[in-house]
């Protein structure tokens, strides 16, 4: 019952909020940022995913405002939801300005929120629930990429040399895959019950998140253990051990994880701020019809309440 122990603790801390919260229109936001990539062909980065100073500083100038979550924020969700593509040389356009201009508001917003709840972008918030999940760094970088080009006929296994094949079964990748959406499926239905008119405690978010993983992860176990029985486990081992201590260290990459994802993906996708007092506010309309890896609807609502349940015989 550990996370339906947290949800409560999360919507216990909420309070009322003491003016209302203004947030950009995501799509006026990805407007800006394809028109600029179009008349540049393409925006520089730092690294890779990481927009260039110079050209957060140029859009500032042009639009003449700075998104929450800045400019760097708003270009890794572009490129997670096929406005930008991430390149080694920077982003580049692939969509033009009127096609996006067809997008509603609304629309922009669940894609930009989908960037992450489908295809696992940006990599760095990703990366952090991984660390959580205890997930082999090679499997998550796999995953990854499995996600971001689920649909592109660049990705399959005719892509990958039989080596590979060995090192990462599918088998083993739908059980890595349904850990991590297991998780984000639990993080997005506790942001789904929060209420639009309060704000709540960023440290009840990461209990949150914290707990999320370890179902996850303990159901992992179970699957894998099954899978072993079955027919035997191939491949590179998708679970690495993690640390316990009697002083949890883990708690630097819960508190890496909760504020990436804040920073990195809630906030610059609209649907959420954060405030200095160590609160924040999230719109639980946002997250209402929203995809989530391969799973629907109803596969999000049996598999959350399983976990809140404390249940794990429900396999999404």
């Amino acid at each position: 019952m550990k996370m339906l122990d947290t949800f409560a603790r999360l919507f216990e801390s909420g309070q009322t909020l003491q003016r209302k919260v203004g947030r950009p229109c995501p799509h006026r936001c990805l407007m800006v940022l394809l028109d600029r990539a179009q008349q540049q062909a393409g925006l520089a980065v730092d690294g890779a995913w990481r927009l260039a100073g110079s050209e957060a500083r140029a859009l500032q100038e042009s639009s003449g405002f700075t998104p929450p979550g800045g400019w760097r924020g708003v270009a890794s969700l572009a490129a997670g939801c096929g406005v930008l593509e991430a390149t080694p040389g920077g982003f580049e356009p692939v969509m033009t300005v009127d096609d996006l201009a067809q997008w509603s508001s609304d629309g922009a917003l669940q894609k930009m929120i989908e960037a992450f709840t489908t295809n696992l972008v940006p990599p760095t918030t990703a990366a952090g629930l991984f660390i959580l999940l205890g997930i082999h760094p090679a499997w998550g970088v796999h995953l990854a990429h499995a996600c971001n080009h689920r649909e592109s006929s660049e990705f399959g296994q005719e892509s990958f040399d039989a080596a590979r094949d060995d090192m990462f079964p599918d088998e083993v990748l739908e059980v890595v895959e349904r850990t991590v959406f297991d998780a984000l499926n639990s993080i997005v239905g506790a942001l789904k019950g929060l209420d639009a008119e309060k704000t709540y405690s960023i440290d009840g978010l990461a209990d949150v998140i914290e707990a999320a993983c370890d179902t996850a992860r303990d159901r992992a176990y179970e699957e894998l253990a099954e899978l072993d029985a079955r027919q035997g486990v191939r491949g590179l081992p998708p679970l690495v051990d993690l640390p316990h201590t009697e002083d949890n260290a883990n708690w630097r990459v819960i508190d890496f994880a909760t504020s990436d994802l804040l920073d990195a993906f809630l906030v610059p996708a609209a649907a959420a701020r954060r405030f200095d007092d160590g609160r924040f506010w999230a719109d639980p309309d946002a997250f209402e019809d929203i995809g989530l890896g391969r799973w629907d609807d109803d596969q999000q609502r049996t598999r959350l309440n399983a976990n809140l349940n404390g249940s794990g015989d429900c396999v999404a």
